[in-house]
């Protein structure tokens, strides 16, 4: 394993600890939601240079049509009119919109549909003097189905409807939908004798509990299949560093966000999926 993925599982853990303790606090599932955005944002705009910044709202066009409730944007801050930030409800001319981030707490079959409507509704926006959609991405803290449904659902999407990115954690789906549509399974690699993970070789679970531990952390297991037995040991924090690149890679498009060098530290076995067609 890289030290760039030592480093995101760390940044993984840090996150999912955060959502539980905040989640048992905190019953409410408004208020737990609102908590789980405010930690993404806060990974978000760490990576973001200062011309881009991170809101919540509602994105509008010129024609008086808006989008659904958007839980975080990113927008050209040097571009954003302040007139239209006077309330706690902020408003985003089309225009300014670089990424629109949705974050569930627990993603289902049921919030795939959900997140598959929100971006009609944005791709139903029209921008002045260009045709375009905005770039949508998909982060879940969990999977409420099993993580190869979760698979198929967004595999099942219309390529117009599909996340540019989609990651959940536990037990660890990455997905996107450019150059080509893909999603798949993010599982932990095994490791040769001097500590680099093999390619397409994947730890399995000797016991069937939900997580084991290694090196002093705790990894998740899941069933490759969903009705299968075969099970494996996710990796929740490459997951978490395949979104962000792929986010980077997102606003290095839309808003000259530099990510080129990011390539170096992500190597072919770093990116590899479990994918259906391998399972």
């Amino acid at each position: 394993m890289s030290i760039v993925e030592e480093y995101w599982q760390g940044v993984a853990q840090r996150l999912q600890v955060e959502a539980d303790v905040f989640n048992r606090l905190i019953m409410h599932n408004a208020e737990s939601g609102r908590e789980n955005e405010s930690s993404l944002t806060d990974i978000v705009r760490r990576f973001l240079p200062p011309t881009v910044g991170v809101g919540t709202g509602i994105v509008i066009d010129s024609d008086g049509r808006r989008s659904q409730q958007c839980d975080l944007i990113v927008f050209d801050q040097s571009n954003s009119p302040n007139l239209l930030a006077q309330t706690s409800q902020m408003l985003f001319p089309v225009e300014t919109v670089r990424l629109v981030i949705e974050v569930k707490t627990t993603v289902t079959k049921v919030e795939i549909e959900d997140v598959a409507a929100k971006i009609g509704s944005l791709n139903a926006l029209s921008w002045v003097g260009k045709a375009e959609n905005v770039p949508f991405a998909l982060f879940g803290y969990s999977c409420g189905n099993s993580a190869g449904t979760i698979v198929s659902e967004l595999l099942g999407l219309g390529a117009d409807v599909m996340p540019r990115a989609t990651c959940v954690m536990r037990p660890g789906v990455f997905g996107q939908s450019l150059p080509a549509a893909k999603a798949g399974l993010v599982a932990l690699h095994k490791l040769d004798e001097h500590g680099v993970s093999i390619s397409d070789s994947w730890v399995t679970p000797e016991s069937d509990g939900p997580a084991i531990i290694i090196g002093g952390s705790s990894y998740p297991t899941t069933r490759i299949k969903a009705y299968g037995k075969e099970k494996v040991v996710g990796n929740p924090g490459r997951a978490l560093l395949l979104f962000c690149a792929e986010l980077l890679g997102i606003l290095s498009e839309s808003a000259g966000v530099e990510a080129h060098w990011l390539e170096r530290y992500l190597s072919r076995t770093a990116r590899e999926l479990i994918e259906p067609e391998d399972s």
